[in-house]
């Protein structure tokens, strides 16, 4: 993927199979999926573009490589450069997993308004593993205004410009050692820019409806990160929300691990199948990044079975143990009953003609 899109559909514009995608007629549940993990998803426009996020959700989205036009890995220390050419550098992540793999269960959909808490209720849901994949950090942050009044506290804020922009920044001193991320909402603002102690800088862009979850790097307790934006003024009092968390990168590894054991294997792939073969070492629920249309059906050692939708947004299907043979297969739901009207349209349209025909041969 990209780390920052120019449209919503840049997978079909650069023809790459990426994730960022905006569709009026595809499955919303994919959308509010999205939406639920803090990862630019906005429901009432069914669409979603990827704004970075964690390492736990790119893994299970099998996202292998990110572009950065801007040549910077965005503080997420989980990514490998790869290869750099003027401004622009391609990343490896090293935590994909495939299209399909073996998941304990299913978590409650849109249980929290806080994405932190529903990243952490699909871990423990797929993993099986108990404890918090992010631990919400409680220590304050402090919020700064130039042009303007901020006021709120424990990540709730109220602002209001006085001059025609207004410059909020959001100050946290880290607590702990490890790997910060945070999700912002604040009315106005387009474009964050999270400086830390170096200081090294970075920028985001924001959408307040497609809100997500954004890595500030690793850090040492101590370490100071600031957050900044520039709105414009309209002159009346906006709302920003702001949490942060620290990702356990143990809890995470152990993880991905359990999932990697699951995997698909010997997969092929094209735009409308997938297939392979797993060893599931316990009954449970194969999953995979496909996107849940009614299109799709399954095919478990030859015998069709009931495709489900993950979380109400990806295909899935219940599995036994034992080593199995998998096919997915896509057929739009309406191409075989158009077809068939289709060829009665043509076959009426050629008895017509022929019927015309031999009345203007009998006149004549």
């Amino acid at each position: 993927e990209f780390t920052t899109t120019r449209t919503l559909n840049d997978p079909l514009l650069y023809s790459y199979n990426g994730i960022s995608q905006f569709s009026s007629s595809a499955n919303y549940g994919v959308s509010q999926f999205f939406a639920d993990m803090g990862a630019g998803g906005y429901v009432a426009g069914n669409r979603y573009a990827w704004y970075h996020t964690s390492p736990f959700l790119a893994s299970t989205l099998a996202l292998r490589y990110y572009i950065s036009r801007a040549g910077s890995d965005a503080g997420d220390t989980t990514l490998h450069e790869l290869a750099r050419q003027g401004s622009a550098a391609l990343y490896r992540y090293d935590h994909a997993l495939p299209a399909a793999f073996m998941v304990r269960g299913d978590s409650e959909r849109g249980s929290s308004a806080n994405p932190f808490r529903n990243q952490n209720q699909l871990f423990c849901a797929m993993t099986g593993l108990s404890g918090s994949l992010f631990e919400e950090q409680r220590m304050p942050i402090r919020a700064e205004a130039n042009g303007g009044t901020v006021i709120g506290t424990a990540g709730n804020y109220h602002y209001r410009a006085e001059e025609e922009q207004i410059t909020l920044d959001f100050v946290l001193d880290c607590p702990k050692d490890g790997l910060y991320y945070f999700y912002p909402r604040i009315y106005g603002a387009d474009q964050l820019t999270v400086t830390y102690a170096d200081p090294q800088s970075v920028n985001f862009p924001v959408k307040y409806t497609q809100a997500s979850i954004l890595p500030a790097g690793y850090h040492q307790a101590g370490d100071t990160v600031r957050i900044r934006c520039t709105v414009n003024s309209d002159g009346a009092e906006h709302f920003a929300y702001l949490q942060y968390a620290l990702m356990d990168s143990a809890l995470f590894e152990a993880g991905y691990a359990r999932l990697s054991e699951g995997a698909l294997y010997e997969d092929n792939y094209t735009d409308t199948s997938l297939s392979g073969k797993i060893n599931a070492s316990d009954d449970g629920i194969l999953y995979t990044s496909i996107p849940y249309e009614a299109g799709w059906s399954a095919y478990v050692d030859g015998e069709k079975v009931q495709t489900e939708a993950y979380h109400g947004a990806f295909v899935s299907v219940a599995l036994s143990a034992g080593e199995h043979t998998v096919e997915f297969r896509y057929l739009p739901g309406g191409l075989v009953p158009g077809a068939v009207l289709t060829l009665i349209g043509i076959l009426a349209g050629a008895l017509s003609i022929l019927c015309h025909r031999k009345r203007r041969a009998k006149k004549g």
